[in-house]
Order: structure tokens, then C-alpha cells, then sequence
């Protein structure tokens, strides 16, 4: 057995939240049935006051996100229908201008009469 050379050891802290644990019960044994009562209905209250909570704002955060997220699509079909309407008239161009090649080259083009 090696010893530690008269150096004092270190010892860690007592955990002491068993022991609470344990005098929160014998103190929970002494009270009346009412308060036991009294005191776990009051926790069923908090209980629901936190889902309550919890569902506000998340039904909040829904509602919120779908409103934002509703606008920020208006908003971008706005900015991008003058985007379209270019493309759009652009391509009519191009098209009439395709046609108007297509009917000078058939214009120009001698006809021989039928005999």
C-alpha cells in the first residue's frame, strides 16, 4: 500500500440533493392531505400554463410565418411579372420578325403560271 506522503487528500463534495430528496418527502408526509392536495393541483396549473404558453406562441410563430412567408411570394411574383412580360414581348419580336424573313423569301421567288 503506497501512502501519499502525509499530503492531505482531497475529498469532493457531499452530494446533498439525494438527502433534500429525502426531507422533501418526510416534510411532504407531514402535510395535510389538503395541502398535498392544494400543492399538486398548483403544479397541474403551472403544467398547463406552460402548454398553454408553448402553444400560443407556437400557433403564433405558424400564423406569422405563413403571413411573411405569403407577402414575400407576392412580392416576388410582382418583381418578376415585368421580368416575364419582357421575355414574353421579346419572343412575340423575334417571332414576327422569324415570319416577316419567311415571307420575303417566298415573296421574291419567281411564280411560273400554270399553261
Amino acid at each position: 500500500m503506497v501512502g501519499n506522503s502525509g499530503k492531505r487528500a482531497n475529498l469532493a463534495a457531499v452530494d446533498t440533493s439525494n438527502f433534500d430528496r429525502r426531507v422533501e418527502i418526510d416534510h411532504d408526509r407531514q402535510l395535510s392531505r389538503e395541502e398535498r392536495d392544494w400543492r399538486l393541483l398548483m403544479r397541474r396549473e403551472r403544467a398547463g400554463a406552460y402548454w398553454f404558453a408553448a402553444t400560443k406562441w407556437g400557433m403564433l410563430g405558424l400564423v406569422t410565418g405563413a403571413i411573411l412567408g405569403g407577402v414575400g411570394m407576392y412580392y416576388a411574383s410582382i418583381s418578376t411579372l415585368d421580368i416575364a412580360q419582357e421575355a414574353v414581348t421579346k419572343g412575340a419580336m423575334f417571332e414576327r420578325v422569324r415570319q416577316q424573313n419567311e415571307l420575303e423569301k417566298f415573296e421574291g421567288a419567281p411564280v411560273n403560271p400554270a399553261p
